[in-house]
């Protein structure tokens, strides 16, 4: 049987620029960042923000 190490959940950004720097404000920090995506990593703990909002989505998301 397979070990689960890791599920990172996907975080919606509205302004992304101004979420990574609120997220490494708290202390993430941020562990790799392409286009449209960045992970963003505090302790054993780490989630993916994404460069995409929808407004239904992002009320609903629950991390």
């Amino acid at each position: 049987m397979e070990q689960v190490l890791a599920l990172r959940p996907f975080v919606p950004a509205q302004d992304f620029a101004l979420s990574k720097r609120f997220y490494q404000a708290l202390g993430f920090e941020l562990t790799l960042e392409h286009e449209q995506v960045a992970i963003l990593k505090l302790g054993s703990f780490s989630f993916i923000l994404q460069d995409f909002y929808v407004k239904e989505f992002a009320e609903n998301c629950m991390v």
